[in-house]
């Protein structure tokens, strides 16, 4: 079956107290105090914290919270339902350790989502009557039911935006472990406009079935000053040489 997918958010149980000094731009003015009775969110606290902890226990725990910890969010795959279960309960464990709740599970596995109390799911969703919900993760929308990527946006009046909504892109890569061969497939293509590559990966399973997905895609505009198409395509070609090479280096 299809690997686990789960997505968490990560609060401090205490959160610390800030305080900072105001005078109103005045000279004359006595300062004065103010203090957060809230942990003001920070991008930078929300990494060093997650990394320090991850760092510490790594001997123990998965080292997964360091490849798959994006701000508050952390987002991984497992190839089996028991072992989404048994990362949801490493992750809940350390994040304890580190003074931290970890709230708003989802899955597209019921079987995992049936082991997180209701209150810990995202949308304290119902497994006997909810639909499992959609939700938005770095500015794309999974829909858990149908384990694919969407994209919301605002329409522009360019007619090709209008079908953005439509365009359902699958998360997973690898539909089953028994895999015969995996290959990586790049296609670069340039104009006067922009230049850009795509990268496919093709996997070819043992009873000789096929899958294809799209796993990432970059694109950049021509340069301002003049520059002729062949050239424009070596930068493409470029560009897709090196998208290749990080996605291979994952």
């Amino acid at each position: 079956m299809a690997e686990m997918y789960l997505q968490i958010k990560l609060y401090p149980q205490d959160r610390p107290s800030h305080r900072f000094l105001w005078r109103n731009l005045s000279l004359e003015e006595d300062i004065k105090e103010y203090e957060f009775d809230r942990l003001v969110f920070s991008p930078f606290l929300a990494q060093l914290v997650t990394q320090h902890h991850a760092k510490i226990y790594q001997e123990r725990y998965p080292e997964i919270i360091l490849k798959s910890t994006y701000m508050d969010d952390n987002m991984t795959s497992v190839v089996s339902e028991d072992q989404g279960v048994q990362l949801y309960q490493e992750l809940s464990d350390l994040w304890a350790r580190a003074g931290i709740h970890a709230h708003k599970w989802l899955s597209n596995s019921d079987v995992v989502l049936s082991q997180i109390p209701v209150k810990d799911r995202i949308y304290e969703i119902d497994l006997n009557s909810d639909p499992l919900p959609s939700v938005k993760t770095l500015g794309v929308m999974w829909l858990a039911t149908e384990d694919v990527f969407m994209f919301n946006s605002k329409m522009m009046e360019q007619r090709e935006l209008s079908s953005l909504p439509s365009v359902r892109i699958p998360r997973c890569l690898q539909l089953r472990k028994e895999v015969s061969s995996i290959a990586v497939h790049v296609f670069v293509d340039a104009s006067l406009e922009a230049y850009g590559a795509v990268v496919y990966v093709r996997v070819k399973y043992q009873d000789g079935s096929l899958s294809v997905r799209l796993v990432s895609s970059k694109t950049k505009v021509a340069p301002l000053q003049s520059v002729s198409v062949p050239r424009l395509d070596l930068m493409g070609a470029v560009l897709g040489s090196r998208l290749a090479t990080s996605i291979q280096m994952l």
